[in-house]
């Protein structure tokens, strides 16, 4: 009995050893790391939006001015009754 939980710890001990250098040497070549990167990616970014205006204050008046003027103005909507809001919603 006594020699079997020998082996039995002297192969946990390998695990616990080779498993972190094993990974270690996985991941530190650039071409694995990139693979494990896009072999795992689980979340699709969408495209980028409009950048939002730069220069002066006067500009950035202007522009929104002008976006007002064109129908484009309040990006916040009113919000919906807390009826037809989730649950999670309504308190805030």
């Amino acid at each position: 009995m006594r020699g079997k939980g020998g082996l039995l710890e002297t192969f946990k001990f390998a695990v616990y050893v080779a498993l972190p250098v094993t990974m270690v040497y996985v991941i530190s070549d650039p071409a694995n790391m990139k693979r494990l990167i896009t072999w795992t990616r689980y979340v699709e970014y969408p495209a980028e939006g409009p950048r939002p205006p730069t220069g002066t204050l006067a500009d950035i008046r202007a522009h929104k001015a002008a976006k007002s003027a064109s129908g484009g103005g309040s990006s916040k909507e009113a919000a919906p009754p807390a009826a037809e809001r989730p649950w999670y919603r309504r308190w805030f």
